[in-house]
């Protein structure tokens, strides 16, 4: 059997802060786009959200048509 951790969620909270604190600029990309339903990439200019229509469930807003 494999051993278990028992944490808290302030405690996952706490880990996920510093850890997204101190991910470069491309893994903050990826994460965003797991998280939150599409692919980020990050450019000069700023973060850019392709959501996907069957995962993202609004949480920057809607698309604008390029």
């Amino acid at each position: 059997m494999s051993k278990t951790i028992i944490v808290s969620e302030d405690a996952i909270i706490a880990q996920m802060l510093d850890f997204l604190t101190e991910c470069d600029r491309d893994e903050l990309a990826r994460l965003t786009g797991e998280i939150f339903g599409g692919e980020c990439c990050y450019f000069p200019d700023g973060y850019h959200f392709y959501p996907d229509a069957e995962n993202y469930y609004g949480a920057f807003g809607e698309a604008e048509n390029d």
